[in-house]
């Protein structure tokens, strides 16, 4: 059984037959993103598309994550801004802009041990229980990375994403998929369309996403009871 499986990038044409024989050695297949359920149903291969597996439960076993966090209160309002260290389309005068606009300091944290390239250099580096207090007290979270997308909704924090660029764009079609089943796609920010401070200032209907976020997470629920877990 696979459960909210990804294939990340795209599988070049020398690989897809290859792929194919092994995917049809699995009993159940769930993916996350609907470019990999594509791919399955194109090669005969039954899939179903189900929700990450840290968005099949609520915020509460989270906060009993939190609390185990060895950073203390900030006095001071922050942006979080996570990224994971790929090339982005992210706009660095108007994030800057708009938190000194909104009197925010800036905590920078990358996901893996690359420097971010960008304009706040200052990363930190914390635990999972200091990264989730970081994401539950921000005033708003800027990110290009799927888990940061998905816990700016569990914590129920304005956000902005950013999608990336060249090689690995591929890798923002699990965003897009939860985004669009949640309708919150207008949360993307567009260079072309410098949509900026349209997306960081519009309100989020949270009621509508949690009706949403709730009927997704049954239907992932019921994926694992329909394969005897």
């Amino acid at each position: 059984v696979s459960y909210a499986a990804s294939f990340g990038m795209n599988v070049n044409s020398a690989d897809q037959t290859f792929v194919s024989g092994y995917l049809k050695n699995f009993d159940h297949i769930s993916v996350r993103e609907k470019s990999a359920l594509d791919f399955c149903h194109a090669r005969g291969v039954t899939a179903t598309l189900v929700c990450d597996p840290t968005l099949l439960c609520s915020q509460s076993p989270y906060d009993k994550l939190i609390a185990e966090a060895d950073t203390k209160q900030t006095e001071k309002s922050f942006a979080l801004c996570y990224m994971i260290g790929w090339k982005t389309e992210f706009p660095a005068e108007l994030v800057s802009g708009y938190c000194l606009q909104n009197s925010w300091a800036v905590r920078c944290v990358m996901s893996q041990t690359l420097e971010w390239k960008g304009p706040f250099r200052n990363c930190e580096k914390l635990t999972i229980p200091d990264w989730m207090k970081a994401c539950r007290d921000a005033e708003c979270i800027f990110t290009n990375s799927y888990h940061g997308t998905i816990f700016a909704i569990v914590m129920h924090k304005t956000f902005v994403v950013f999608p990336l660029k060249g090689r690995v764009h591929l890798m923002n079609d699990r965003i897009y998929t939860l985004l669009e089943i949640l309708g919150l796609l207008d949360r993307i920010y567009n260079s072309e369309k410098q949509n900026f401070d349209a997306i960081v200032s519009a309100p989020i209907d949270w009621e509508e996403v949690d009706r949403k976020l709730e009927e997704y997470r049954t239907t992932s629920m019921n994926y694992l009871i329909s394969c005897g877990l």
